[in-house]
């Protein structure tokens, strides 16, 4: 009941059963399917549930410290968030599997192809190049290669007001990152602002060279 493969068009189960097997079964299995969401997937199930199970003797000793200690709040200094961030950036550098600063083309012939597909139903792009703390940049070996690779890629895209270019790469404060990537809790109102700043200004270009593209009637 919890596993109906047999139903499955695309199981090979049923491919290969009988068509008089698989009529039995669809039958049978209507009957208890209204069924199906009330039943445990194991008898056992509910009492496994019951609080007294999922006891921890534990959970006695750390209440009793809990309350006997006043509660403390450590703080982490800027040093260790800033080593924290160094380290995930090395976990980062390992992650990406590849030699320091070698990226692969799969990733760039991936973005030609989503600019090309946008424009060619007359869309306005505009390629926006997410911040990173200032430490991101000058540690990744990966990160002089992308630029490079990037501003190569677009050379042959810009047209001001069909494809525009927005960097936000050094645009926001080291203290605004949470990670060597995303921004803190605080900070995501800040970037947001930046980026429609930004994106209001691209607007106020196209449309002034729109209107001096005007023809006078």
């Amino acid at each position: 009941m919890r596993c109906p493969s047999i139903c499955n068009p695309s199981s090979l189960l049923f491919k290969l059963a009988p068509g008089w097997l698989i009529s039995a079964v669809k039958e049978r299995y209507a009957l208890f399917l209204d069924l199906a969401n009330r039943l445990p997937a194991h008898p056992g199930d509910p009492l496994l549930q019951q609080s007294l199970w999922q006891y921890e003797l534990r959970d006695i000793f750390k209440q009793k410290q809990a309350k006997s200690a006043p509660p403390v709040t450590p703080q982490p200094s800027a040093e260790s968030s800033l080593v924290a961030a160094h380290k995930q950036m090395d976990q980062l550098t390992k992650f990406m599997g590849e030699p320091e600063g070698v990226l692969q083309e799969e990733q760039f012939d991936k973005f030609r192809s989503l600019i090309e597909k946008a424009s060619a139903y007359g869309l306005y792009v505009v390629v926006v190049d997410m911040p990173l703390p200032s430490w991101h940049r000058q540690k990744s070996p990966f990160f002089t290669p992308y630029e490079i690779k990037l501003r190569a890629i677009l050379e042959n895209y810009l047209r001001p007001g069909v494809v525009d270019f927005v960097s936000l790469t050094d645009a926001i404060p080291d203290d605004e990152f949470r990670d060597s990537v995303h921004p803190s809790a605080e900070a995501a109102n800040h970037w947001a602002s930046k980026l429609v700043e930004r994106l209001q200004a691209l607007q106020v270009r196209r449309v002034g060279n729109l209107q001096k593209a005007r023809p006078i009637e």
